[in-house]
């Protein structure tokens, strides 16, 4: 690896860990209920921001292959840190919803195009199979990053609830400064027949992402990331009625980090020695029963929480790897937007559905359901034999991908 590779790795890194949740991810919610939002209420909003990613998605992606992709991630870190600091003062329902809507599309401006971004540059090098690597040690840092914010979050929030979305919004900003430091990749010549346009960006989706051999793989990751994603918005109601307070929440996130920086910077070996189809499947599983156990022991949501967040970070860069291998570098970045997409598509009638069910009964009961669906939808491949990833055995030490 050359000198100059090493600064961008490096310089990459820390652009991740400029772009950690951990300031606001302990207490975002909370400070939702302290604003008198219901439960429903709070999941439109997630739901509003599903539906924006689903519409923003793939136009962002195809600015990003236009514009390019650091400017598309730049302009995001800027945009992120402005929704940053009117989350903190908002008071009423409609303005967040219209802090939601602009936090969307600036989402969608930096997923796909961030790992875009990595892939191509690395490619340059000729070293784009250790995308998983990088982008897993990526994550780690980001992680860890978050790890410690959350620490800070927690006795931030203590002094006054907006603190920490005012910390989160100086980290976006530090996080831009980075990436005005770093090149934007040249993306390989495209034939005539592979020329950028919608027409071309269409027809790439449609016969990538939503053709088998990667439809079902592509089905199954929109259902575990929809369910996660939405187990997520309710950690935080069903850990302060079990009696977590601000400090107990940070050092919970904290924790959070740190197990899923370790299984991200795991990643790569994972993916060699287990498979991504198996670790999805064992995620599914093993989680969607843990989850059901709240049921009888409602304190062993604390380590299914833990356990969620552990198996969903290390699948990340390992699904990313997946598809990146399979897609044209011209287009990459929007058709990868595509794939967050259909994960926004899948996640809204789990967040409008739990969210009714939160109010309805209880915060608990809503994480129960959706253990129940992730439980149903990984015995449904396994029973089935369902080939996710196009061969892969669901057998350890089977045929790999």
């Amino acid at each position: 690896m050359t000198r100059t590779q090493t600064s961008l790795i490096v310089r990459y890194y820390v652009y991740m860990a400029g772009a950690s949740f951990g300031f606001i991810a302990p207490i975002w919610v909370v400070l939702l209920e302290s604003r008198n939002l219901s439960f429903t209420e709070i999941m439109v909003l997630d739901a509003v921001f599903a539906v924006t990613i689903v519409l923003a998605e793939v136009p962002t992606g195809y600015l990003g292959d236009s514009i390019g992709r650091r400017t598309s991630m730049l302009l995001s870190a800027l945009i992120v840190s402005g929704c940053s600091l009117a989350f903190a003062v908002a008071q009423r329902f409609e303005t967040f919803l219209v802090v939601y809507f602009i936090w969307a599309i600036a989402i969608t401006m930096r997923s796909g195009n961030d790992s875009a971004w990595l892939y191509d540059t690395l490619k340059q090098y000729g070293t784009e199979e250790t995308f998983t690597r990088v982008r897993g040690r990526g994550f780690s840092v980001l992680l860890m990053t978050g790890a410690a914010s959350s620490l800070a979050a927690g006795w931030l929030a203590d002094v006054d609830i907006r603190y920490p979305f005012v910390a989160f919004a100086i980290m976006g900003v530090l996080s831009a400064v980075v990436l005005l430091t770093m090149p934007e990749p040249t993306i390989e010549a495209a034939s005539d027949a592979e020329t950028l346009s919608l027409a071309h960006v269409r027809e790439v989706i449609q016969r990538k992402l939503f053709r088998p051999p990667l439809r079902a793989f592509v089905m199954f990751v929109a259902l575990f990331y929809a369910a996660t994603w939405s187990i997520e918005i309710l950690v935080q109601p069903v850990s302060t009625r079990i009696g977590l307070g601000f400090g107990e929440l940070g050092i919970m996130y904290a924790a959070f980090a740190v197990a899923g920086a370790i299984a991200s910077g795991y990643a790569d070996q994972i993916k060699e020695r287990i498979g991504v189809q198996r670790w999805l499947m064992a995620a599914s599983l093993a989680l969607g029963m843990s989850l059901l156990l709240t049921l009888a022991v409602p304190l062993v949501a604390l380590p299914a929480f833990l356990l969620m967040h552990t198996t969903f970070n290390a699948a990340l860069p390992m699904v990313e790897q997946h598809l990146n291998d399979r897609m044209p570098s011209v287009g990459r970045a929007t058709v990868l937007s595509a794939m967050s997409m259909a994960v926004s598509v899948a996640s809204v009638p789990l967040k409008l559905g739990s969210g009714a069910l939160a109010d309805a009964t209880s915060p608990a009961m809503a994480v129960v359901a959706l253990g129940g669906i992730l439980l149903a939808g990984g015995l449904y491949v396994v029973v089935g034999n369902v080939p996710l990833t196009g061969g892969e055995s669901l057998v350890v030490g089977g045929e790999s991908d």
